[in-house]
C-alpha cells in the first residue's frame, strides 16, 4: 500500500516482477513520488515511454515500489546516479529509465564525483541500431516542425504587407491591449465610426462602386 511508504527523502526503484526490469529514481518525499508515478501511469502519460508500455502490457499488479535507502536531500542525486550506474536501468535490456543521468527539479547540481561517473558511464554506453534510428527520427521531426513554423511565420508576415486596418479595428485592438473595458467616450467614437462606414458602404453600393 502507498501509505506504508515513508514521507522521507531517499532513493527507490519500481520493479517489474515478470522480467525484473527496474526504474530507479530519488525523491524528497517517497510516498508522494509513488502516488505521482501511479497517477501518471494510470493515465498513460508517464514521461518514461519504456515504463508506460510495460505497465500497460503487464498491468499495475506486476509492479512494486521498493525503497532502497533514505538519505538527505542534498545527497539524492549522487545516490540515484550510483543506482543508475549499478543497475544500468537506462539500457532497455535492464530497465525503464530514459537517460543515464540523474536529474532533479530542485535546482541542485551534481557533485564533481557524480559528474565523473556520468561521463564514464556515457563513454561505455553502446547505442543499438534501433536506438540510433529513433534518435534520428526525433531530430528529423524536430527540424521539420521548425521549418513549418518558419514557413507559417513568413506567410503570415506576407499577408500583412500593405494591409490597412480600419479605424474601428485599431480602436478595438487598442482597448484589448490595455486590458480594460472601453470608456463611454470610446464606445461613442466606435459607434460613430461604424455609422460612417455603413453610410460609405451604402453610398458605394448605390453608385456601383
Amino acid at each position: 500500500m502507498v501509505f506504508d511508504f515513508p514521507e522521507s527523502s531517499g532513493v527507490y526503484q519500481i520493479r517489474n516482477l515478470v522480467d525484473g526490469k527496474v526504474y530507479v529514481g530519488s525523491a524528497v518525499n517517497l510516498k508522494n513520488r509513488w502516488v505521482h508515478h501511479r497517477k501518471k501511469l494510470r493515465k498513460g502519460t508517464h514521461h518514461s515511454n519504456h515504463l508506460q508500455r510495460a505497465w500497460t502490457k503487464y498491468g499495475e499488479d506486476t509492479f512494486i515500489f521498493e525503497v532502497l535507502g533514505l538519505c538527505e536531500k542534498n545527497g539524492l542525486l549522487d545516490e540515484e546516479q550510483k543506482l543508475l550506474d549499478q543497475r544500468q536501468s537506462y539500457d532497455d535490456r535492464h530497465g525503464y529509465n530514459m537517460t543515464p543521468t540523474a536529474y532533479s527539479q530542485l535546482g541542485r547540481r551534481h557533485s564533481e564525483e557524480s559528474k565523473r561517473r556520468i561521463s564514464a558511464s556515457m563513454k561505455k554506453r553502446v547505442f543499438t541500431a534501433e536506438h540510433r534510428a529513433a534518435l534520428a527520427a526525433v531530430k528529423k521531426t524536430s527540424e521539420k516542425a521548425k521549418e513549418q513554423s518558419r514557413v507559417a511565420i513568413a506567410k503570415a508576415s506576407a499577408a500583412c504587407v500593405g494591409r490597412i486596418e480600419s479605424v474601428e479595428t485599431r480602436l478595438k485592438k487598442s482597448v484589448a491591449h490595455m486590458g480594460m473595458r472601453p470608456t463611454a467616450a470610446t464606445r461613442k467614437r466606435m459607434r460613430q465610426v461604424q455609422k460612417l462606414r455603413r453610410e460609405q458602404e451604402r453610398f458605394c453600393a448605390a453608385r456601383g462602386i
